[in-house]
């Protein structure tokens, strides 16, 4: 492997200074391999471009795009572009932060001054259909209580 690859530094590191930890390593090398890009993810083909979608706003850590099965007149997704199967993976406050600002740029560009409902479905039982983390922001219409 190249020496500017992250798991090659990362297994110099700790070989060199004697503190290799096989269990630290392989969750580093996890992490970096496959949680960055789902391959068969629908999410992360829309994010990283080889899949078609109505681009709403993209930033460099997340993606809003239109939903292809809308429940409201204006309903559109905001997707981490790191694959996250759902809310509970998701670690990195700085990220939830930013989504969160994503939610709130988008509904400002789509101009929802009127107001909007956010959903993030979580699980199976949480209604959950695309593993990858997505923020469902919904507006446009009058939303009823209680949800669901």
């Amino acid at each position: 492997m190249p020496p500017n690859n992250p798991i090659f530094a990362a297994e110099q590191y700790y070989f060199f200074q004697g503190h290799f930890d096989i269990k630290k390593f392989l969750k580093l090398y996890v992490t970096y391999d496959l949680s960055h890009l789902m391959e068969n993810c629908l999410f992360c083909s829309i994010a990283n471009g080889t899949l078609e979608s109505k681009i709403i706003i993209k930033e460099k850590n997340w993606i809003s795009f239109w939903d292809a099965n809308p429940v409201a007149p204006f309903h559109a997704l905001i997707i981490p572009n790191r694959h996250y199967n759902s809310l509970n993976e998701l670690e990195d406050p700085e990220l939830y932060s930013e989504l969160i600002q994503g939610v709130k740029k988008t509904a400002q560009k789509e101009n929802l001054e009127n107001g909007y409902r956010i959903v993030i479905n979580t699980g199976t039982d949480g209604g959950q259909t695309v593993s990858h983390l997505h923020i469902h922001l919904l507006g446009k219409r009058k939303m009823g209580w209680p949800p669901g």
